[in-house]
């Protein structure tokens, strides 16, 4: 099972490294953010898809365990139960 989660992660990574890539390729036109009246400078497309990305991955990766730790989740899905089995 772990190596099943491993591997269905590492295509997940690939995928997205090779549709940034291609969009990229075929859209370097500049963009710029605009956020809460604040302005960044012009960009081409495809680092900030990129950049976007990445900034989401190391978000959810840091998040992930609070979120799992919850109060808000039934006590099945606890991954601290002692009970509960792992491979």
């Amino acid at each position: 099972m772990r190596q099943t989660i491993t591997a269905l992660l590492s295509t997940i990574v690939a995928l997205w490294t090779i549709v940034i890539a291609v969009i990229a390729l075929q859209n370097a036109e500049p963009v710029s953010l605009k956020f809460l009246g604040l302005e960044s400078i012009q960009m081409p497309f495809g680092f900030v898809f990129a950049l976007m990305v990445a900034i989401g991955m190391v978000g959810t990766a840091l998040l992930w365990p609070w979120w799992i730790s919850g109060p808000w989740l039934p006590k099945s899905w606890n991954a601290t139960k002692k009970s509960r089995r792992f491979p």
